[in-house]
């Protein structure tokens, strides 16, 4: 029997892709030839496995465009950017499969098939390293700083910002030590 293709993105709505330009929300083209960093909201569960070393893959529903820095907001208790992570690699797998390679360090058994429920193939961001804030930027303060940025909840799955950008220069003064260690 053939091996099926993973075809992540034949339904992959635009809209979840989004690219922030530090002054507004564009749905246009992330260009390889470009670094960008990363934005994804995520719950605060997850994020405090992050930060533990716990939690060695984050889980997607979808492919990103690109690997490299992700700022985290917590979506839930804090409301606010606490962290990032830098990932390099991402396994791209049937469900079935994907649980046999991250296991319990992206979540529980339970809440993998929660989230996954009805998909047939998933995604697993490899956590290379992490950082967490000293001082969180709250979503007032990320408002104020950036009035365009898109309101929560906003229906994207990655947010990109060119990491030469205003908005990408803010979230990268907090995030120095990660930028060091892995040379960002």
């Amino acid at each position: 029997m053939a091996a099926k293709k993973i075809d992540f993105m034949s339904n992959f709505p635009s809209k979840y892709n989004l690219y922030f330009d530090g002054k507004k929300v564009v749905n246009e083209p992330i260009t390889d030839n470009q670094e960008y960093d990363i934005f994804l909201r995520i719950m605060s569960d997850p994020i405090s496995r992050i930060f533990s070393g716990k939690k060695k893959y984050e889980l997607r529903k979808y492919l990103p465009k690109h690997s490299g820095l992700v700022f985290l907001y917590e979506t839930d208790k804090m409301q606010a950017i606490s962290g990032c992570f830098y990932f390099k690699h991402f396994i791209a797998k049937p469900i079935s499969e994907l649980w046999d390679i991250v296991g319990e360090k992206a979540t529980s058994k339970e809440k993998f098939n929660s989230y996954f429920e009805g998909k047939e193939f998933g995604v697993a961001l490899e956590i290379i390293d992490f950082q967490k804030f000293e001082k969180p930027i709250t979503k007032n303060e990320l408002y104020k700083l950036f009035p365009n940025f898109p309101q929560t909840p906003q229906p994207f799955v990655y947010l990109y910002s060119n990491k030469n950008n205003e908005f990408s220069q803010f979230l990268r003064t907090k995030a120095t030590d990660i930028i060091l260690r892995n040379n960002l």
